[in-house]
């Protein structure tokens, strides 16, 4: 393995004190920026008319949104979310019960909530989330109300791509971010941080390693033992 072997990882937000290989330099771009958002005034009246919803939330990105209605003195008593990481920011807020989806995907989810017997729910969501969680919902006439909790802005970035061997994507928005100005060739593996990730590199290649973990330290990891370990990459 050359001293300038490459790795890009599509964002910047990550412990690189874990990178001890120094033949491996790890690149970092920003493809996609989140706007966080806070509740307004709609939102809340909106909101007030559900009994101790169940919160459903696909994304640590909302936990700020939410936090700012407990701080209002909103009560919640029991969530589903898609993560490890995400429930670990939920425990700040004191559920009584935090159920976390054990694929980490919306379909995992919906497994949930096919058990579940909730009165109502509060689906907090990105500005381009997926559309199954909710077409359950409203299939199965649940009462629930969705609010966008934080947009994503994707950053389409032109690099030069030929210089990585690998390539780490941490969702499904840094995908599409990537692929609007770049591209990979067949010698260049890809690595989902997700399966929900993985589907949307499908269309691109099918050349990709789903980490075992959904966090970006070992999504980092995962890349990196697979290029010390696999000569070919």
């Amino acid at each position: 393995m050359n001293v300038d072997t490459k790795i890009l990882f599509a964002c910047s937000s990550i412990n690189t004190e874990i990178i001890s290989n120094k033949k491996i330099q790890v690149d970092y771009y920003d493809f996609i920026n989140i706007v966080k958002r806070i509740p307004e005034e709609n939102d809340l009246d909106s909101i007030k008319k559900l009994n101790e919803a169940c919160i459903i939330i696909t994304s640590k990105n909302s936990i700020n949104y939410l936090e700012k209605l407990v701080q209002m003195g909103f009560k919640f008593k029991k969530a589903i979310c898609i993560s490890d990481k995400t429930a670990e920011s939920l425990n700040k807020l004191d559920f009584a019960e935090i159920i976390i989806a054990p694929k980490c995907n919306s379909e995992s989810i919906i497994s949930i909530l096919k058990r579940d017997n909730s009165s109502s729910y509060l689906f907090l969501k990105g500005n381009i989330a997926k559309k199954d969680i909710e077409d359950y919902l409203k299939k199965n006439k649940a009462i629930f109300l969705s609010v966008i909790s934080y947009s994503t802005i994707l950053n389409n970035i032109k690099i030069q791509s030929e210089i990585y061997k690998a390539f780490c994507f941490t969702s499904p928005s840094t995908v599409e971010s990537y692929f609007s100005k770049n591209k990979i060739n067949e010698n260049q593996i890809c690595f989902a941080i997700g399966s929900t990730t993985a589907k949307k590199l499908k269309n691109y290649t099918d050349n990709i390693i789903i980490s075992s973990n959904q966090t970006y330290t070992k999504l980092l990891e995962t890349c990196i033992n697979n290029i010390t370990n696999n000569d070919t990459i």
